[in-house]
């Protein structure tokens, strides 16, 4: 019925702005009040009588406006009921996601508990060693914690997916009030990490290897005690993930929204928490690799690489030049940089590295960079002690290098690196480098090249550093 009406009034306000541009067009000897009707010719009126068409115009208008001002409201709200019906479909099917994972979550957890970790911690220590008992030990009483608490969430989610699921249901309240106990996720990723490291030593061990082969038959499914290991690490992410695809699925002004969006923080904040455990666990992982393949030369100095306080950074294939007082040498090499380390090794054999030379930052390091000039790469010359060496860019290998050698100086309270005096580096152009080698003495000794060769590779500098 009322799109029979809207149909007539825009026929007729159609035609009468038709008439109204067509007779405008023809002459404008009309009178700004009289209107030219469809229905034929204006008929003469008397001097002073009221027009009775301006009267049902009016009236006209007037309806019309409030005929068209309700159907665009019906239809703007059809078309938003329409939009929250797509959404909450994609939401069901978000929430059901949520409560699948989370019942086969709970049930990988309980095959880890019982079948592995409860199992392990029967064995002998002779068998599996003291240090992975304890921290399977630490790890058993964190998936404990976990299952209990994950448990009363699907409960929760239960009864609020399966058994009332509506448009008007709030599931973000379940996530909000229980987001303090994924806290326990990061002293089960701590451990986690150890874990893994232990086991990764244990993988020669034939004995050990054959014990979790037999662990896992039947009831896991092929999967071992990495894989079920792995899983709290990888929950976490996923919880993110479902409730991003939550908060997109549910409209702004929802009752569920608000608490979506709280839960979605906390978890982020846990979360980075982990990452940044894990992250933390894996650079640890990688310095203990590397303290097991490198191997110093007998006359050189041993350093502990497995320090506590030392932090892998990067690695890298590098080509290096190194003077040294009684020697002058280009060689490819790979390095391994940490914080206050710059290792350069060539491989001898599968998994040994032997070092060739070596840095190790203190107050008295100085460096200095060479900007990329045509075909050269760019460069970082440091220097140390006893040598000097160039290192070529490779992958923005020199890049990392900087930043490991401005924290260095920045842990160490020295001035930032607007200061050059300061951060010892200068710019210069290989141009340059090569015209003030030529004006060298080729009788003077090692040690005075390198002297001259540094102190000239400077910019203009003020009264103090020239003295020095």
């Amino acid at each position: 019925k009322n799109k029979k009406k809207l149909a007539n009034v825009s026929n007729f306000l159609l035609f009468k702005f038709k008439t109204i541009i067509m007779s405008e067009g023809e002459n404008n000897n009309n009178d700004d009040n009289d209107i030219v009707y469809l229905s034929g010719p204006k008929k003469p009126q008397k001097k002073g009588a009221k027009s009775s068409h301006s009267f049902e115009f009016n009236q006209l208008e007037t309806n019309s406006a409030i005929l068209i001002q309700s159907a665009y409201r019906r239809y703007k709200s059809i078309q938003v009921k329409n939009h929250r019906k797509k959404l909450f479909q994609k939401k069901t099917r978000v929430a059901n996601e949520m409560l699948q994972t989370e019942r086969g979550y709970i049930s990988n957890l309980k095959v880890l508990d019982k079948i592995f970790l409860k199992k392990l911690l029967k064995m002998n220590d002779k068998d599996i060693g003291k240090d992975l008992k304890l921290q399977l030990a630490t790890i058993l009483s964190s998936i404990d914690v976990i299952v209990k608490y994950h448990v009363s969430v699907l409960t929760e989610l239960q009864s609020k997916i399966r058994d009332a699921w509506k448009p008007s249901t709030i599931i973000g309240d379940v996530l909000l009030e229980t987001s303090a106990f994924f806290k326990t996720y990061v002293s089960y990723v701590t451990h986690y990490q150890m874990v893994v490291q232990i086991l990764a030593a244990k993988k020669n061990d034939s004995n050990f290897t054959s014990m979790l082969e037999n662990l896992k038959l039947g009831v896991t499914k092929g999967k071992g005690i990495k894989d079920y290991l792995i899983m709290p690490v990888q929950r976490m992410p996923r919880y993110n993930m479902l409730v991003s695809d939550l908060i997109k699925s549910t409209w702004p002004d929802h009752r569920d929204y608000n608490t979506l969006v709280q839960a979605q923080k906390q978890l982020l904040s846990i979360t980075e928490e982990i990452e940044h455990k894990s992250a933390a666990g894996a650079a640890l992982q990688k310095k203990l690799e590397i303290a097991s393949m490198v191997h110093f030369k007998k006359k050189k100095k041993n350093i502990k690489i497995a320090s506590p306080t030392r932090k892998f950074i990067a690695e890298s294939d590098v080509s290096i030049t190194l003077v040294s007082i009684n020697s002058f040498e280009e060689t490819d090499c790979h390095l391994f940089a940490f914080n206050d380390l710059l290792l350069f090794c060539k491989l001898t054999k599968p998994h040994y590295y032997q070092v060739e030379t070596f840095f190790t930052l203190d107050l008295e390091t100085d460096f200095r960079i060479i900007e990329e000039n045509g075909n050269e790469p760019k460069k970082i010359v440091i220097n140390g002690a006893e040598n000097e060496i160039t290192i070529r860019d490779n992958e923005g290998i020199v890049d990392k290098i900087i930043i490991i050698l401005d924290n260095f100086l920045e842990e160490n309270n020295i001035q930032s690196s607007s200061n050059a005096n300061s951060r010892k580096t200068v710019a210069i152009k290989n141009a340059q480098i090569s015209s003030l080698s030529n004006n060298i003495n080729p009788q003077a000794s090692p040690k005075f090249k390198r002297l001259v060769r540094r102190l000239s590779m400077s910019t203009k500098t003020d009264k103090a550093q020239g003295d020095k």
